[in-house]
């Protein structure tokens, strides 16, 4: 036990301590817990009281939403043929030490915990926004313990499945069946509420959510309830209740796993040197969001074009043999804020804005990051501007085609007008532009670096701040020029995106002369 719990506290001070190891890394890391604590603090100085951009009545809908969300994508990831169980350090440590197997799954257990907490921060920060006033600073503590005890729950039956399906061969395929066949029962039970309820999402999300049925659901019903409960001020009859429906089941189930006798050590230590490659792949081709996935390669046909066109038509080739232009799971984040927005009632403005925000991480992670480090690139008799803006078009048509279907079926849903929905695509794709090329700008000045944490965090926030001049172009003229018409204003947001787009991308046309000069 005193060697598990050294192990944990020399691993998180040396996180800690890389944290601050640089004056820029102790900046960037100094600018995320000002930005991550800024809704509570944010919360004391506003006296007026603020409903949140949900409202009273979506509290209860955005709280089971959030929660849902984030236990979808855990569930799913963990039954996926691509986790893990340690990382490849600590198999090397634990698997060499003389510990034995309850030991090591006890340290997989408490490691669980800090993970589960700073997960839940990041899943909570922003809900004094989206609550309102009712967050308050200690009633937001009390949601992070809920979250917690959530998310640990969650990671424990993840664990708890990787090591039955060891002794177990296809259990993980077997009750991935088992998960999708749940979640389409909820969806038929949800579309049977909406048909009963006048076709309205936002009536059936609140009768679904609010169901005392829901409440009793293990874990997800338990922590809304204690969430909502705690909003509500119900402590005796809401939150205490379920905050300990979920220690107590946090306990058991940690109980169960580490008290597992399947012999994992191999399967494990495999796990981990397979992860280790992935991830050094993912560093080597400049984070390429695809170099985390393992899929099959299937053949297609395509023909190339000449000259700097050529490294499209290579990109559109590999994107064919390796997968469909688009999956769900390009579709996944503007679906799930379409459905955040038909739940609370918001309007089509406000959930288009919710989509075009969500391509930042896409374009930060996107394949254009590998296409740099390839050594063929440099060779192609072409102007460097040219070959970079081939580089980097495959991505931004597939960010486009994939948030323009989103876009189109909440303009459908929402009840959006013909015009309002065509300028609103135009201007998604002036958006994808920039995004891109910010991105690739911040790639000319900051180079290949090995913190990934702190890249990904200074793209985001330089490909947020190169939003701002269409945001203040669109100021000037609704509220300072008096201009009313929204076609005029984004047909000028359009235009300032796309001056912009350009700029970066002039800014960054040596970008592949230097790259080929360092490789």
């Amino acid at each position: 036990m005193n060697a598990v719990v050294f192990l944990l506290v020399r691993q998180y001070a040396n996180r800690i301590r890389r944290m601050f190891s640089k004056p820029l890394n102790a900046i960037l890391t100094i600018i995320a817990v000002l930005f991550i604590i800024s809704g509570p603090l944010l919360m004391l100085f506003i006296r007026d009281f603020y409903e949140g951009l949900v409202g009273v009545s979506g509290r209860e809908i955005a709280v089971a939403g959030v929660q849902l969300f984030i236990g979808i994508t855990l569930i799913l990831s963990g039954l996926s043929q691509q986790g893990g169980l340690f990382t490849y350090s600590e198999a090397n440590i634990l698997f060499s030490s003389p510990l034995t197997k309850k030991t090591i799954l006890l340290y997989s257990t408490l490691q669980s915990l800090p993970g589960s907490f700073l997960t839940s921060i990041f899943m909570c920060f922003y809900f004094p926004y989206l609550i309102g006033s009712a967050m308050t600073s200690l009633k937001l503590l009390g949601t992070v313990l809920v979250m917690s005890l959530l998310i640990f729950c969650i990671f424990i039956i993840y664990y708890y499945i990787y090591i039955q399906d060891i002794a177990r061969q296809g259990l993980k395929k077997r009750l991935k069946k088992f998960a999708w066949a749940f979640f389409a029962v909820i969806v038929v039970i949800y579309a049977a509420i909406w048909l009963t309820n006048g076709r309205d999402f936002g009536e059936a999300a609140e009768t679904f959510f609010t169901s005392p049925i829901y409440n009793a659901f293990p874990l997800f019903g338990w922590a809304k309830w204690a969430v909502v409960a705690l909003l509500n001020d119900h402590y005796i009859n809401g939150f205490i209740p379920g905050t300990l429906l979920l220690a107590v089941s946090a306990v058991v189930l940690a109980r169960i796993y580490y008290s597992q006798d399947v012999d994992f050590f191999e399967k494990a230590q495999l796990d981990s040197i397979r992860l280790q490659k992935v991830v050094d792949t993912l560093k080597s081709n400049g984070y390429d969001a695809q170099g985390l996935t393992l899929g099959k390669v299937r053949s297609a046909k395509s023909s190339f074009r000449e000259g700097a066109a050529a490294i499209m038509s290579r990109q559109f080739l590999e994107i064919k043999k390796r997968r469909p232009m688009l999956t769900f799971k390009d579709l996944i984040n503007g679906v799930i804020y379409l459905a955040i927005g038909l739940a609370a009632k918001m309007e089509f403005t406000f959930v288009y804005t919710m989509i075009v925000f969500s391509m930042i991480v896409n374009t930060a992670t996107d394949s254009w990051n590998s296409e740099f480090k390839k050594p063929y690139i440099y060779l192609i008799p072409e102007s460097p501007f040219r070959k970079l803006i081939y580089a980097v078009l495959p991505s931004i048509v597939k960010n486009v085609l994939a948030e323009s279907v989103v876009v189109v079926a909440a303009a459908a849903l929402l009840g959006a007008g013909l015009q309002e929905t065509v300028i609103c695509l135009l201007l998604l794709a002036a958006y994808a532009l920039l995004f891109t090329s910010a991105s690739v700008f911040t790639y000319r000045i900051m180079g290949h670096m090995t913190n990934t944490v702190l890249l990904m965090f200074m793209r985001m926030l330089f490909v947020m701040a190169a939003a701002i001049p269409g945001g203040v172009i669109a100021i000037v003229l609704s509220v300072v020029s008096g201009i009313e018409g929204s076609a005029l204003i984004m047909g000028a947001m359009i235009l300032v995106n796309l001056l912009c787009s350009l700029m970066f991308m002039f800014l960054s046309r040596k970008l592949l002369v230097q790259s080929e000069i360092m490789n």
